[in-house]
């Protein structure tokens, strides 16, 4: 379980600011971080072999997978590698190829989901059922003693837990997928993801910078006072008089994984420091969790608030090597940093809710969702920032304080793999 934060409380009574979550986890280095890490290519070229050939990537959730006879194809940029995944409609398991045809090795597939009973290459007719079998061969008797048996689409390895759907560009991966997850899945066991994915909302948007520069945004809250001012949250996002670091409230490293939650160990100060307009009211009460509109949902979801404080914001699972999950009263979120060059990276972040049941039900996440990419739109503003300074070669390391010990944790597991 979650690291307990009564350590925390005791230390914000007393005045007391010291280090917390560094005593907990002696082992991660407490000086300056190198940078070259975050903008020279020789550490891109080494992630793609290192990382991202051997680790599980995350692919989407099943209820982006049309139905029935449904598909999606998932790029991934920095292994060159295109991926196919179907679903079987009739035992609901997935199967996943590279989407290459066995022929002249063009790519097979070219939209990116759709509904269809066979795969046929564009270039000259080869044709695939949804199993990766090669059917059909356009004057095949052409062909020199060809054998469609050994043919078929490479597979690539796959697995689901709990609807999110992750690949493995590793022919033989050295553990499975619910391994490779360390303490995650028994940590949010009774998180509902299910119920929560009825309706979803999708952004995408292709940055100018490190994907670790992207995702490090995300992994502390210290910004949150002075970043996320804006009219859209009525300049209180993050102003908390009994946590003015905004430290985290809770926090768990594990081998290659991290969580933090975040929020107020006393009563919540979210946005209170002016009044919300009634559409602000609506959107900022659903994305907090409150009931409204919604009665089946509310702050007493299960799954989340390991330490039942007042003001809990929200619960995030960062899970190697690029994918934030955020865990929330009324909604839960994913957040994708995938690499396309050392300085390119396509981020997406989709917010998944319960089934609409009503118009007024969708009018609440529309605001609700408006509100949080208000906050995503602040922290890519950051990353950009950062990028910049990192190309100006005025530093060779950068300062962390204890808020900001999950980017330290992410520093010591990248450097252990890739200097391997």
């Amino acid at each position: 379980m979650a690291a307990d934060s009564s350590g925390l409380k005791a230390g914000l009574r007393q005045g007391n600011v010291r280090p917390l979550w560094a005593d907990q986890y002696p082992e991660i280095d407490r000086g300056p971080i190198p940078i070259a890490y975050l903008h020279e290519q020789k550490y891109y070229d080494l992630e793609r072999e290192k990382i991202f050939r051997k680790s599980w990537l995350y692919a989407g959730r099943v209820e982006e997978i049309p139905s029935p006879y449904g598909f999606i194809v998932k790029e991934y940029p920095i292994c060159n590698a295109s991926v196919l995944i179907v679903k079987d409609d009739a035992t609901g398991k997935l199967s996943a190829f590279h989407n290459l045809c066995k022929h002249r090795l063009n790519k097979l597939v070219y939209e990116s989901s759709g509904s269809v009973g066979s795969f046929v290459c564009n270039y000259h007719a080869w044709a695939y059922d949804r199993a990766g079998h090669l059917r059909h061969v356009p004057d095949e008797s052409a062909f020199y003693g060809l054998d469609k048996s050994k043919c078929g689409l490479t597979p690539v390895a796959i697995a689901e837990w709990r609807g999110f759907i992750f690949i493995n560009l590793d022919p033989k991966p050295a553990e499975t997928l619910l391994e490779y997850l360390e303490e995650i899945p028994e940590m949010v066991k009774d998180y509902p993801f299910e119920a929560m994915a009825g309706t979803y909302v999708g952004l995408q948007r292709e940055l100018d910078v490190n994907w670790k520069v992207g995702q490090q945004t995300n992994m502390e809250s210290y910004h949150g006072e002075k970043l996320h001012i804006s009219p859209m949250l009525r300049g209180a996002e993050m102003i908390d008089p009994a946590n003015p670091g905004n430290r985290p409230i809770n926090l768990k490293l594990m081998k290659r994984h991290r969580f933090f939650a975040f929020g107020s160990e006393g009563e919540s100060v979210l946005f209170k420091t002016a009044p919300p307009t009634v559409m602000q009211a609506i959107g900022l009460a659903m994305a907090a969790g409150g009931a409204g509109e919604m009665p089946h949902m509310g702050s007493g979801v299960p799954g989340t608030n390991f330490n039942n404080v007042k003001g809990w914001v929200g619960d995030n699972y960062f899970i190697f090597p690029n994918l934030l999950i955020n865990t929330n009263a009324g909604f839960f979120q994913t957040l994708m940093f995938e690499p396309l060059a050392v300085k390119r990276t396509r981020f997406s972040n989709n917010f998944y809710y319960p089934k609409v049941r009503n118009i007024a039900e969708l009018f609440a996440i529309r605001v609700a969702v408006a509100a949080q990419i208000n906050v995503v739109l602040g922290d890519m503003w950051a990353g950009d920032r950062v990028q910049d300074g990192l190309a100006t070669g005025a530093a060779t390391e950068m300062q962390l304080n204890d808020s900001e010990l999950c980017i330290r944790h992410e520093y010591s597991v990248y450097k252990n793999i890739v200097e391997a």
